[in-house]
This record gives C-alpha cells, structure tokens and sequence, in this order.
C-alpha cells in the first residue's frame, strides 16, 4: 500500500473539459497474494467458545497453529490432527486473536474474533 502526505492542488482547464480544481489525494492498494499451498480455514469466526479447523484434502500431516493476542504474545500452541480438531476460546477475553496455522515453511494467518 501506498499514499501520499499532505495535499495536491489540482487545476484542469481545456476546451470539452469542466474546470475541475480542488485538493487530490492518492491512494494505491495492492493486494497481498497468499502463496501458500496450504489450504484451510476456520469457523465460527466471530465465535464465543470454540474453533474448528476445516483443511481442504484432509492434509493434516505436520501441521501445527500458534494463537497470539494482538500484542504478540502466545496464548496457545498445539497440532492440528484430524478432522475433528478445534480450539477452546472458553476461558479467554473478549478481544481479537491472531491464528497462525503452519507446516514448513507455508502458514496462513487468520484474525479470530473472540465474543461473549
């Protein structure tokens, strides 16, 4: 993502043209790609006590998650199994989480919404 700082006064004068003046600002947003090809999400995302990890082709060899707070710090750790594979939320605050699945060098990071 780019922008500027500050404004850009902006006069257009030119026959078949409306004047057009006025401050411009410039914003240009490029996407960030996943390259990974892992492949795997969650849900119930807000949730208020569990979630349920959902992995497409049901690859689970070697794959493992990390849960932060927004502050960085771990809050849990633990492998992602089988099928049937979740996380308890139960005893933890109302606030914004940040879950990092992983295997090798290919993760995905999701932002989880924890609710009462």
């Amino acid at each position: 993502m780019s922008y500027s700082i500050g404004e850009v006064f902006n006069i257009s004068k030119g026959t078949g043209f409306k004047l057009q003046e006025g401050a411009q600002q410039c914003f240009i947003i490029n996407p960030i790609y996943n390259r990974s090809s892992l492949r795997l999400s969650l849900f119930p995302n807000p949730t208020t006590d569990f979630i349920y990890f959902k992995v497409e082709n049901f690859n689970y060899l070697n794959l493992s998650y990390i849960l932060f707070d927004l502050t960085g710090k771990t809050i849990l750790k633990g492998k992602i199994i089988d099928i049937k594979s979740f996380i308890s939320l139960k005893n933890l605050p109302s606030q914004s989480y940040l879950l990092k699945c992983f295997r090798g060098n290919e993760e995905n990071t999701f932002k989880i919404q924890k609710i009462n």
